[in-house]
């Protein structure tokens, strides 16, 4: 569990390459003197290497961005992620709301300088109640393969019009109960510092 930290919960950078971060939670990470604007859940960004994987990570109620890959140009891997109120700045203090800088997208997957030799690879992972977009390509040029994504009470949910989609099926941008039920959950059991079985997606 990452959380309560003065920047992202788990950050991976400069060239740190092959890393998998399996059955992770990342939550309540803000950067106060910074007004919220740089502390993600998890952030592979910032000439982060290839190959780096995230299965089973769950980011919510951060500063920033849940999952971050700002300025990354190498391959980055998401399966059975969830991203959800990631961007509030009423969870930080209402003294925040007119200096806020936080993002607030659930998965950040570029920048404006990130072309399409850039690889993202996306399955089964859900975005909502994010402050921003759900799954954003922040003005980048990526090839990615996403499937089976759910998208939800995000202030957009899906804004990748300018990516190549190697695959691109069964994303959808419905409410889905149990989804809500299960993450209220995670959020009460990993408050105890409890450890939450293994969603089974196919039960969602």
């Amino acid at each position: 569990i990452f959380r309560y930290n003065n920047n992202s919960g788990l950050s991976i950078t400069k060239l740190s390459n092959n890393n998998t971060i399996i059955n992770c939670f990342s939550y309540k990470n803000c950067d106060y003197k910074n007004y919220g604007k740089s502390a993600d859940g998890f952030s592979c960004k910032l000439d982060a290497g290839p190959n780096n994987k995230f299965i089973n990570c769950y980011s919510f109620e951060n500063s920033d961005d849940g999952f971050d890959n700002y300025d990354n140009f190498n391959s980055v891997y998401y399966i059975n992620c969830i991203a959800f109120n990631n961007g509030n700045y009423k969870l930080f203090g209402e003294h925040f709301k007119n200096k806020w800088q936080g993002n607030g997208n659930g998965f950040k997957l570029g920048s404006k300088n990130v072309t399409d030799i850039t690889y993202r690879y996306i399955k089964n992972c859900i975005a909502f109640d994010n402050q921003m977009k759900g799954f954003d390509q922040n003005n980048a040029h990526f090839t990615i393969d996403i499937n089976n994504t759910i998208a939800f009470n995000n202030k957009s949910n899906y804004k990748l019009d300018r990516v190549i989609f190697k695959s691109n099926n069964n994303n959808e941008t419905y409410r889905n109960e149990k989804i809500i039920n299960f993450c209220n959950q995670l959020k009460s059991i990993c408050e105890q510092d409890e450890i939450i079985q293994k969603i089974n997606f196919m039960e969602l």
